[in-house]
């Protein structure tokens, strides 16, 4: 008896380790997908990382290609700056299909709803990619990608955005050991920019970051030891990064 149960246990920790082992390198190979799929590009590209919807036309156009061969269901729709579905746009076709190498037009057009008449407004496309199921493979890991780009609105009263150099003044905030990099956009016009370097340095912290108009915003600084040149990029109505002069700063 005291052999049997020796062996049973024995037998139990031996298949403990196997199931152990099993989930292992099941959670290692799905880990693999994981970093695999999500370091691949998105299978619909868009022509453009913006859309421009001036008040006179009231809507706005993007162009979608799937670059792949395979076919995907894509799924548009706008949503606000903090997530909010409800907004004054809807995206036509808000569902599709995509064959491989097919292209296609999403159009997005402005609704009722009010809008500030003095400066832009923003909003997010967003482009959901969903891959067809093949339910005759077994143990596989699907995706469903979505591409995000920002909608911007400009009312006709305000024209289109010149010299923007002239409308941004940029200033370092010095309080106690902690120090910001102030902007302020006196402009109508939203500034989104590339990157700002100071004395060749990256500023990690504007990466994406976008001037709101007649407003003020500040970026965190890692050090107070800021004196000398500031060079900013921002990302134009085509899409194009664009070099702003440099300023001194102190």
């Amino acid at each position: 008896m005291q052999e049997q149960l020796s062996q049973l246990n024995i037998d139990n920790e031996l298949k403990g380790g196997r199931m152990k082992a099993r989930y292992a390198i099941k959670s290692f190979f799905w880990l693999i997908a994981f970093f695999i799929s999500s370091s691949s590009y998105a299978a619909i590209q868009l022509n453009n990382t913006r859309v421009i919807i001036n008040e006179e036309k009231n809507f706005g156009t993007v162009r979608a290609k799937n670059v792949t061969t395979e076919p995907f269901v894509i799924q548009s729709w706008i949503e606000g700056t903090e997530g909010e579905m409800e907004t004054p746009f809807f995206v036509t076709p808000p569902l599709n299909r995509m064959d491989g190498g097919e292209e296609f037009s999403l159009t997005i057009r402005k609704l009722d709803g009010k809008l500030p008449e003095d400066k832009e407004s923003y909003f997010w496309l967003n482009v959901l990619e969903i891959p067809k199921t093949d339910n005759s493979v077994q143990n596989t890991l699907s995706f469903a990608v979505r591409t995000r780009v920002k909608v911007f609105y400009r009312p006709k009263g305000i024209g289109r955005p010149a010299d923007i150099d002239k409308v941004l003044n940029w200033e370092v905030k010095r309080e106690g050991g902690k120090c910001q990099l102030l902007v302020k956009n006196t402009s109508p016009f939203i500034v989104n920019f590339a990157d700002v370097k100071i004395n060749d340095k990256l500023l990690e912290t504007a990466k994406g970051f976008m001037a709101m108009p007649f407003s003020e915003q500040s970026l965190d600084l890692s050090s107070c030891d800021v004196i000398g040149n500031l060079q900013a990029r921002f990302i134009n109505d085509y899409g194009a990064v664009i070099n702003l002069p440099i300023v001194k700063i102190n």
